[in-house]
Order: structure tokens, then sequence, then C-alpha cells
């Protein structure tokens, strides 16, 4: 069986950023599409993280194992079809996680929709409004259904048809990844036809295209499936653009097609996670992500990295330029001031220590706060209670010297002078780091924290 997968994206004509983001896994037949929402830029990092978690765990479900004890999915969807729902319930809980740490980034979410290609089996998982077509032998059919709200109440026959295309608020999704603590997966088990061809897509396409106009679209023949995801963009962009746009494509040839290829066709929701599952699921992407080096480039294997590069394309308005001239002024004073202390200019370093170590409450032996020490800095707990170590851990700041790969990765720190937090639901409970560091491990205790 023959396997062709291919997508583009395009911001349209309205929006300055892209907030789409897909992925192609080809090794694995895999192909995922999110379409991201929040603020300022965090719609696109929430999209990217989707992608990247999803494949990550595709690729090497070795590393994201064992399974949540509460991860229930039939067996007619097989290994693949349980490894794929426990991918998008991974990348849901490390996206709620990283907003949840980052208040600029509080709220944002995504929609995916995911299909990879397994023997005769082709397994489709989805949350949101973004879609996943079916052309077989001259017919269209839309396979997910949306998680809307306007959806919802054409279902209850609340709404018509009609009435939904003036429905105001038609955007409104009622699931999505990161937006919450847990996340319901829609599933479904499709048989590969010959010459079948699936579509992916974010609302930005079905937003301003017709399905009769997609099926014209897909329906050419003897026309590359580049220039079937172009014209498709095209469509929507003469639509009016007003989102963004991005659409795959996995047409399926040369494929052996059982005479009972109907038989077993399931599709079901996998209910969301327990506490449990959640804490398990917190305890895999630490693993994972903390131990992990970056990756190579992908340009020598089959993975295929071509989601938007984040652009930021908004520019802050200038009201008068004394302000700048001041903010310039106390920017250029703050850098000859860590210039200064850096590197222990005119002898200030031991003296701002032991103003910060009286700040911290720190004991006056500790006052040279920065390591000499090279090497990696990891840090571990010892005797924790569940009310504390099940929780998240905040690090404001870091000894000076080398950044674990953790730090460096998942939270965007640099080296310097650092705080460690962890948050429960009762307040902030926190320790003050500020003794000497060597490199190698810091062991940490209760008595090291306290409350806020």
């Amino acid at each position: 069986m023959k396997i062709e997968i291919t997508a583009q994206t395009d911001v349209g004509l309205v929006r300055e950023l892209n907030e789409d983001n897909y992925k192609l896994l080809r090794e694995k037949d895999l192909a995922v599409v999110c379409d991201g929402m929040g603020g300022h830029a965090a719609g696109e990092v929430a999209s990217e993280l989707a992608v990247d978690t999803i494949t990550a765990i595709v690729k090497s479900p070795e590393d994201f194992q064992p399974f949540p004890e509460g991860l229930q999915v039939d067996e007619a969807f097989g290994e693949e079809g349980k490894v794929l729902v426990h991918a998008i319930r991974l990348a849901s809980r490390r996206i709620f996680n990283q907003s949840s740490r980052n208040k600029e980034m509080r709220g944002m979410g995504t929609t995916v929709v995911a299909v990879q290609i397994a023997g005769n089996n082709v397994i489709i998982c989805h949350v949101g409004d973004s879609r996943v077509y079916r052309l077989r032998k001259g017919n269209l059919e839309q396979l997910t259904v949306d998680h809307s709200w306007v959806n919802e109440l054409i279902s209850s026959n609340q709404l018509t048809e009609e009435e939904s295309e003036n429905f105001a608020n038609k955007n409104v999704i009622t699931r999505a990844l990161g937006t919450r603590e847990n996340v319901k997966v829609d599933i479904r088990k499709d048989r590969a036809v010959n010459d079948d061809l699936y579509l992916l897509c974010s609302d930005g396409l079905t937003g301003f295209v017709t399905d009769s106009d997609i099926l014209k679209t897909v329906s050419q023949e003897d026309v590359s499936q580049d220039k079937m995801c172009k014209e498709l963009i095209e469509r929507a962009n003469a639509g009016g653009g007003e989102d963004n746009i991005t659409v795959g494509i996995i047409k399926i040839s040369d494929a052996e097609t059982p005479d009972d290829f109907a038989k077993g066709l399931v599709q079901e929701t996998i209910d969301e996670e327990s506490r449990q599952d959640l804490m398990s699921e917190d305890d895999l992407l630490r693993k994972a992500f903390s131990s992990k080096p970056k990756q190579e480039s992908p340009s020598n294997s089959k993975e295929q990295v071509t989601g938007p590069v984040p652009v930021y394309h908004e520019e802050p308005k200038r009201k008068g330029g004394a302000g700048w001239y001041i903010l310039s002024f106390i920017v250029l004073l703050a850098i000859l001031g860590y210039a200064a202390y850096a590197y222990d200019v005119g002898g200030v370093k031991p003296s701002v220590d032991k103003f910060i170590g009286g700040l911290t409450g720190g004991q006056e032996e500790s006052s040279d706060v920065m390591s000499e020490g090279t090497g990696i800095v990891f840090i571990r707990f010892q005797d924790f209670p569940d009310s504390l170590s099940d929780h998240t851990l905040y690090v404001d700041m870091i000894p000076q010297g080398t950044v674990s790969q953790f730090m460096k990765d998942q939270l965007g720190l640099e080296p310097g002078y650092h705080i460690l937090e962890l948050r429960n639901n009762e307040g902030l409970v926190y320790a003050r780091l500020n003794q000497n560091f060597e490199a190698g491990n810091l062991l940490l205790e209760p008595d090291h924290f306290k409350m806020e």
C-alpha cells in the first residue's frame, strides 16, 4: 500500500499571526493539524506544543509509558489507537501546565485532528472543531463531529443549519486541548480503501469554503496533493481569509481492501482523566522532557517539521519620545549594574550578595551566592508530603553556572540568582536558596520551604 502525505498552512488575509500548526511524521504515517487559541502568541505556543508532543510520543511511545491505569481504549483500535489517545492527553496536560505557570499564556489552548494509517486501519482522533473528511469513490464525507456550541445546538434541534450561518457565537468551541486540567478525546477507526483521500483542516478552511467546493478541488485527477492544498487555501482566502488556514491530505493507493472492510469500524469518546491519571501524566512528562537532549534536525529523517515559525507582528504603540529615552536609560543602568556585579568590578559583588542574603533571610556564611563550579545543578526532593510534591515547581531564579536541561527547555531560564517555589491550592510555598551552590545534586527537604 502506498501512502502520500502533504500539508500546507497560511496566515490568511486578516490576521497577523498564524496560530495554526501541523506536523507530518511519515515514518509512522501520521499527520497532525492544530488550531491554537489564546492571547498574544499563546495560541501559537499551544498548537506548537501539541504537534511536537503528539509526534514525539507516537515516534517513541516507550519513553512515555506505562499508560495511566484509567486509559481504557477499545481493543479494536489496536496499540496505535491507544498510543494516539495517550499522546493527545499528554499534549493537553503539557499545555495546561505551561499556561498555569505563565500568566501571559493563561487560557491558551488548541484544537487537534490526527490521522494515522496502521496497516489497513485508519485511526482518527480529534478534539475541537478542526475536521477530517474522506473522499471515497467521488463522495466527500465528514468523519469528525465539531465540538462547538453551534453544533451542539443543531444536534439538539435548537438551531437549524440555515440559522447557524448567522449565529453570533459560531466560533465558540466546547472542547479543546489545554484549557482544562483534563480532556475528552474522540477516536474513530476507518478501513483503508484503494484511492481513498483523507483531508485534515482547521476551521479557517471550512468556515470560508463550502463542502461542494472542497469536493471539486480534491476530486481533480492528475493534480498533485501540493496543488490541491494550495488551491483550497486560495479558495479560503477568496472567501474572506479571516482566519488562519491549514490543510493536510493523505492519499492511499495500491491498497488491497478485504471484502469485509466495513467490519469492525468503531468510534467512541474516551472519558476525561481521573486525578490519579493526571498525576501519572505529570510524572511521565517530567521524566520525558526533563531528561531528553534536544532532538537533532530532522533533515536526514522521514520526519518533516513544517509548522509555521513563531513570528510576532504586533508593534508597540509609541506615545511620545521622552518615555522611551527614560526607559532606555534605566535599561542601560541595569545592564551596567549587572556587568559590574557579574565581573565584580570595584569589589561590589560581596556587598550585593550580603544585601541579598539579608533580604532573603540567608545566613551570613552563605553570602557568596553565585557558584563558580561548572557542570549541571540537579534539583531533587526528599521526604516531601504529597500536598507539596504533587504540585508544580516554579523556578524564578537558579544559581550562576550551567542550567539544567529541563530549566532551559521547559522554563526558558538563563543562569542567575533564583528562588525555587512550589504552588499548592493553599498558596505559595517557597524556599529562598541563597547559599553557595556546587555542581552536582542539590537536596531539598520540607524545612527549606515556608508559606508565603
